[in-house]
């Protein structure tokens, strides 16, 4: 920042008084780079079809395990469902 939008300003705050020069900045935390990288990326995307395929796979294996009572199983299943449904969240599935 340069010194002319910089300025010597006496304010108060919370009903202190400071007197300094201090700058305020209102740049965007995303760059127009930063935009166009997650565009191109396309992990996400992928991601999401991995998900659904190993949902799939997790309530095939929850069915057989209900199915046979074998309940250490069944945990596991649940577990990895859980886990596949929080992941699916995170990336708005």
């Amino acid at each position: 920042m340069n010194e002319k939008q910089m300025k010597n300003t006496s304010i108060r705050i919370n009903g202190i008084p400071f007197e300094g020069t201090f700058s305020i900045s209102f740049a965007p935390k995303v760059s127009k780079d930063d935009v166009i990288k997650a565009f191109k990326n396309t992990r996400a995307a992928e991601r999401i079809t991995e998900i659904k395929i190993e949902i799939d796979e997790q309530l095939d294996a929850l069915s057989n395990a209900i199915q046979t009572e074998d309940q250490t199983a069944i945990q596991v299943a649940t577990n990895k469902l859980q886990e596949l449904h929080t992941e699916s969240l995170q990336l708005e599935i």
